[in-house]
């Protein structure tokens, strides 16, 4: 039987749950106990922020530990958004019904691999993970079949990941050519 989060329990519940969402991903999001508010999933994001500020504090300095409130709101406000994505696409494409707060319990557990995102080389395997961990979520608990919930959760991924590589870019060209005109 796997483990789950409890944020009355967080020091006792967090490694066991952990350790069960990466050992059997399917049998986890199969008896995923139903939610009726997000304090476990704002708890257990809140958790993975906090870890990815202080993993990330060696490479990025001690600003991002300082930074840690406003990386805070953004990823829950992200994670929060994702959550009314996933809710509408199964909705719309699947015919599916998924509730807000299971919508946004996918997000908070897909979302744990991305700890390690901050880390140079393992950033992309956080990402991955993430992306593997929601889609079986949208597969055992949304009960909805395997291409449906990989097209759910690639395309908008792949469009966002674009989008910041663009950004990316478009910071570089900008720095390069300050640096070159000095």
């Amino acid at each position: 039987m796997p483990e789950y989060f409890d944020s009355n329990r967080p020091m006792s519940t967090l490694l066991p749950s952990i350790r069960s969402l990466l050992r059997d991903p399917r049998a986890f999001f199969r008896s995923l106990p139903k939610q009726t508010r997000y304090q476990e999933g704002v708890f257990l994001l809140s958790l993975t922020i906090l870890a990815c500020a202080f993993l990330s504090a060696p490479f990025a300095g001690m600003t991002m530990l300082f930074l840690f409130p406003v990386i805070w709101g953004i990823f829950l406000g992200a994670a929060w958004i994702w959550s009314r994505y996933l809710r509408w696409a199964v909705h719309t494409l699947a015919r599916q019904p998924l509730g807000k707060v299971t919508a946004f319990d996918i997000a908070a557990y897909g979302s744990i691999p991305m700890a390690i995102c901050s880390l140079p080389y393992l950033g992309i395997l956080g990402f991955l993970g993430s992306l593997y961990l929601q889609t079986q979520a949208l597969i055992h608990l949304a009960r909805i079949n395997p291409g449906t919930a990989w097209m759910i959760v690639l395309i908008p991924s792949m469009a966002i990941l674009a989008l910041a590589a663009a950004i990316w870019v478009g910071f570089l060209a900008t720095a390069f050519h300050v640096a070159s005109s000095s």
